[in-house]
């Protein structure tokens, strides 16, 4: 705000004032939907399905992944092995 406010060219902070990140910020993709409710996930197999999905996506990287993840890599490694993750 403080950087839209020193830039703006009002005496206003107007939509075209913010930075490109903002506003062309579009809300996640993440969707929620089932029809029953046990089509629901535990939160325990959604972290893990989302944890191996940022692996795969940095070719198996820990560290990178786990940089990713906002988790440390030790942090990461205890995670997937107590979910069945081997090497």
């Amino acid at each position: 705000m403080e950087r839209a406010v020193a830039l703006a060219q009002h005496d206003k902070v107007v939509f075209d004032d913010l930075p490109d990140r903002i506003r062309i910020h579009r809300p996640s993709q993440f969707v929620i939907s089932a029809e029953d409710s046990a089509d629901f996930l535990p939160i325990h197999e959604v972290e893990r399905r989302y944890m191996l999905r940022v692996l795969a996506a940095f070719g198996g990287n820990k560290r990178q992944a786990a940089r990713s993840l906002g988790l440390d890599r030790k942090t990461l490694w205890r995670k997937l092995k107590r979910y069945g993750v081997d090497d």
